[in-house]
């Protein structure tokens, strides 16, 4: 009998048959759970990533509408910003919306918060079962804003810390009206005028120190201001063209010329330009891999042009003496206000007599520029700009630029988001 008993429980100790009956009820409720918390996770994520959406809208939207009026308060700011984010589907109370507003320099940042309720689906199903009260979630998210503006130079270096990174030396003549100089080098001659130079304009101003020596030089300028600020770069926002590869826009001007009635047509120069006599150009983009190479008394001229050097080695250097540009910068486009547009770091050299009558931008953000002996670079109703590295003048050059009313042409506005990390500590 005890034998018996004994064998029967030991089957039964062994018998695996209806253990799923029993295991599945048990891990029935760890499988819903993790089915239920992993829809609720996923219509968090949702939500914050629609909620985001709606804080860049809202944040960028403040700075625009403060960029396009200076005179809005923050109140206003706020109303627009917070429409901005109703359009964009934010659904929270006027208590969940928040906008910050802080300066620093020449920027100003648009901080806008967001809260909205967070939906816990299985949760709230939990609670009731468990007969407790819910605790509500909120999902807070923030995006910033800025607006920039960059000030109306008509001489900047960019470099920051080359020594005389604006050199005016011997008799040259800077005459410019509505528009200013500055360095961003942190150099102690960041700004270095000597000899008989005559510089007018409405500010001198320098990253770094600024040395005017010579008894015969004159400065006018409404402030000289050193130590201040860098300035941005006022093309920063320009993606250099790329190189047109198709065969049709491959072109060549080899010792060539072009009358107004049938010029010189837009598209990729190998070899570079050529010019015999006269050259003029059809409005449009001038992609060249060499030189622009002019001589003596020959002319090239285009409105709503952008000669654009990209390879090494290719620039003005070909240039010779009493050559004449005469250029209008695109008034819009992605190249909007270049006229010359240099995309690599080879000095270039401007040769005595050569004439610049620009209405537009030389811009050669890492490239040293040297005007040398008398080359006379825009006239009393142009323009003109030159934004570089560095930049030396001597000798007799005559930079004749006036910008007179046309302030917001030459001085720009940036509008962007950027890292909450950006915005200023109280």
């Amino acid at each position: 009998m005890t034998k018996q008993l004994r064998h029967r429980l030991d089957h039964l100790s062994s018998d695996t048959s209806g253990g799923s009956a029993i295991i599945l009820p048990l891990s029935l409720p760890i499988v819903i759970g993790g089915i239920g918390l992993a829809v609720d996770v996923g219509l968090w994520y949702q939500t914050e990533r629609r909620l985001q959406g709606a804080a860049d809208m809202a944040a960028f939207s403040g700075a625009v509408e403060r960029a396009a009026r200076e005179d809005l308060d923050v109140q206003e700011i706020s109303s627009s910003a917070l429409e901005e984010a109703r359009r964009n589907r934010f659904r929270g109370g006027d208590d969940d919306f928040a906008i910050d507003v802080a300066q620093s320099g020449n920027r100003e940042f648009f901080r806008v918060t967001l809260r909205e309720d967070r939906r816990d689906i299985f949760s709230s199903v939990l609670a009731g079962l468990r007969g407790s009260e819910r605790a509500q979630g909120k999902i807070r998210v923030a995006a910033t804003a800025t607006v920039q503006t960059v000030n109306d130079y008509c001489l900047l270096a960019l470099s920051e810390d080359a020594d005389r990174a604006i050199e005016i030396t011997g008799n040259q003549t800077a005459a410019l009206t509505d528009c200013s100089i500055h360095s961003n080098s942190g150099a102690s001659e960041a700004i270095y005028i000597s000899g008989a130079s005559t510089v007018s304009a409405d500010t001198l101003s320098a990253n770094g120190g600024i040395s005017l020596k010579g008894a015969g030089n004159n400065v006018t300028a409404g402030e000289i201001l050193r130590n201040r600020n860098d300035s941005e770069d006022p093309f920063s926002y320009v993606t250099a063209p790329a190189r047109p590869d198709a065969f049709d826009l491959e072109r060549e001007c080899n010792g060539c010329s072009a009358s107004a009635d049938d010029p010189l047509q837009p598209g990729y120069y190998p070899d570079g330009i050529d010019v015999q006599d006269e050259v003029n150009l059809a409005p449009g983009t001038y992609w060249l891999g060499g030189d622009l190479r002019m001589g003596n008394n020959e002319t090239i001229r285009g409105d709503n042009v952008t000669i654009f050097f990209g390879e090494d080695k290719a620039g003005l250097n070909g240039v010779d003496a009493h050559a004449v540009l005469q250029l209008t910068a695109p008034a819009h486009g992605p190249l909007a206000g270049i006229a010359i547009y240099l995309d690599h770091d080879d000095e270039q050299h401007i040769n005595a007599g050569t004439r610049l009558e620009i209405d537009g931008a030389i811009y050669a953000p890492n490239a040293e520029f040297h005007l040398n002996g008398a080359a006379t670079e825009g006239s009393d109703d142009l323009c003109f700009q030159l934004v570089a590295q560095a930049m030396k003048m001597n000798g007799t050059n005559e930079i004749i630029s006036d910008c007179s009313g046309r302030e917001n042409e030459i001085s720009r506005t940036f509008v962007g988001l950027v890292d909450n990390t950006d915005f200023p500590a109280e």
